[in-house]
């Protein structure tokens, strides 16, 4: 089984950013009408709890990055 580095979690995180900046820039009215749908049913628990998980896989995604970084002394 193979394993993905920290350097491999980050590149993917910025690819997924990317890509949702991209569909933020291509279809702003479509993204615009589907989340106030979503947001517009959803219990305020359930919107605190997401983003208290966001917030976890946020910290931990920057703890995993720094000592990735921080252990790449080397330029390759």
């Amino acid at each position: 089984m193979m394993f993905l580095s920290g350097a491999d979690w980050i590149r993917a995180v910025i690819l997924l950013f990317f890509l949702e900046g991209a569909l933020y820039l291509l279809f702003p009215v479509a993204i615009q009408g589907y989340a106030v749908r979503i947001l517009a049913d959803a219990p305020v628990n359930k919107l605190r709890l997401f983003g208290i998980l966001l917030l976890i896989i946020g910290f931990i995604l920057w703890i995993v990055a720094s000592n990735s970084l921080a252990g790449s002394g080397s330029a390759s």
